[in-house]
């Protein structure tokens, strides 16, 4: 019987020995570059501008809130208005570093016989600001769309690219 116990407890002893080696063996905080290398954005909501008429040139801006406003002579119907949302991950302790996103200066907006461009993209990150301790964050977009003067109806659709840095 007290042979029986002294294996579980070097059974127990062996197991925390390896757990602290584990633990020991993942870096507190890692270095940017790692952070970096492990870095990744997952789009959790598109940038959507919505239904619009263009009864003459003008701008509708979706803010980082998801509100919508127009100038000039677009007037806003119903549809989908939404501002892109973004989660960051990276690995756990990446908090301890800033970061930074880059947004495209412009890109466009193309139907069958038309485009629009989208440009003036802004982000709830205004500078090096951090992630939480587990490495995740959520960041959000919003843009501008410049209407013709004529624009053509249609369905419109494009593509950007936004990028994390860890500093």
């Amino acid at each position: 019987m007290k042979r029986y116990r002294y294996k579980q407890s070097l059974l127990v002893l062996v197991l925390l020995s390896f757990v602290t080696a584990v633990a020991q063996a993942a870096p507190k905080n890692p270095k940017a570059g790692q952070c970096n290398t492990k870095a990744s954005l997952i789009t959790l909501q598109n940038l959507a501008f919505g239904d619009i008429v263009a009864a003459g040139a003008g701008d509708v801006t979706v803010a980082t809130d998801g509100l919508r406003s127009s100038i000039g002579g677009v007037v806003l119907l119903g549809g989908v208005v939404s501002q892109a949302l973004f989660e960051m991950t990276s690995l756990a302790g990446c908090d301890v570093y800033g970061h930074s996103i880059l947004l495209p200066a412009s890109t466009a907006l193309t139907s069958a016989t038309s485009s629009m461009t989208v440009d003036s993209f802004v982000s709830t990150i205004s500078g090096p600001t951090l992630v939480d301790p587990s490495g995740v964050g959520v960041v959000s977009v919003g843009a501008t769309l410049h209407v013709g003067l004529n624009q053509p109806s249609g369905a419109y659709s494009g593509q950007y690219v936004v990028e994390i840095i860890f500093q």
